[in-house]
């Protein structure tokens, strides 16, 4: 009774499962597709639009392998309400995906929890991948700067220098 499958929805609509129909609070939808369906945006579009005509904040995709979790109360288009993609083969996240989306937790809070949880782990992610840019970019910067600097053919150097006697400490 806690996962119903093809049932229409207050849009005369039919999701590929409604979890958790009779507690309205917390009902939310399931879109399936086939093992070797390559997940897009329109079909998060679709699971979405379940969630849109019926007021609700949660929808799942799973083609079995890959399982994402949108969040319907974040603005923008599908990708920026997608919290989380996890890949079967990734058993401790998709350990935690599937607790997430259970019965006790989504009643419980837990499964907002989970999705702060994700957006951070996105964010620490994110943020490391910018560091490890940047400090790519300054180990290549790093020895063409210093070779620039060492070569007194370049124009600003050799006026900086020209001039560089002339300063005084004060002015």
């Amino acid at each position: 009774r806690d996962v119903v499958s093809r049932d229409a929805d207050a849009a005369g609509k039919f999701p590929d499962y409604t979890i958790l129909p009779k507690d309205e609070d917390h009902t939310f939808y399931l879109e399936a597709k086939a093992w070797t369906t390559n997940l897009e945006d329109g079909h998060a579009n679709q699971t979405l639009s379940y969630a849109n005509s019926n007021g609700k904040r949660w929808a799942v995709l799973t083609n079995g392998r890959s399982w994402r979790l949108y969040d319907n109360v974040i603005q923008g288009r599908a990708k920026d309400k997608m919290v989380t993609d996890v890949d079967v083969k990734e058993r401790e996240r998709m350990l935690l995906f599937l607790t997430a989306i259970g019965k006790e937790s989504v009643c419980s809070g837990g499964l907002a929890r989970y999705a702060e949880d994700e957006k951070r782990r996105v964010e620490e992610k994110q943020e490391t991948k910018r560091q490890e840019e940047e400090a790519r970019r300054q180990e290549r910067l790093a020895p063409v700067l210093n070779g620039e600097l060492h070569d007194k053919g370049i124009p600003v150097l050799t006026t900086f220098t020209a001039n560089a006697a002339n300063l005084s400490v004060g002015t």
